[in-house]
């Protein structure tokens, strides 16, 4: 998720859509979706199991939890952007 869209030199395509699709968005549904799509569209990651996204307005992050499935079995991980 870190990965922001553009920055891999050896696929421009990869990473997340944080300018066009997540920041400057009034909605943490806009947020959401994007992170849903971006975890699901992982390599390996076979369903979204649990997903949380909540915003902090003081210190303007983001925080996202989620445990997914994956073919090597379940994980979760909590990040903040």
């Amino acid at each position: 998720m870190s990965l922001w869209q553009g920055q891999w030199f050896l696929d421009r395509e990869e990473g997340t859509h944080w300018l066009q699709s997540v920041l400057g968005k009034p909605y943490l549904d806009a947020y959401g979706m994007t992170v849903k799509q971006r975890i699901l569209d992982t390599q390996g990651v076979t369903m979204l199991i649990d997903f949380n996204v909540s915003q902090n307005p003081t210190t303007r992050k983001l925080t996202i939890s989620a445990t997914v499935q994956t073919q090597y079995g379940e994980t979760s991980f909590t990040q903040e952007v």
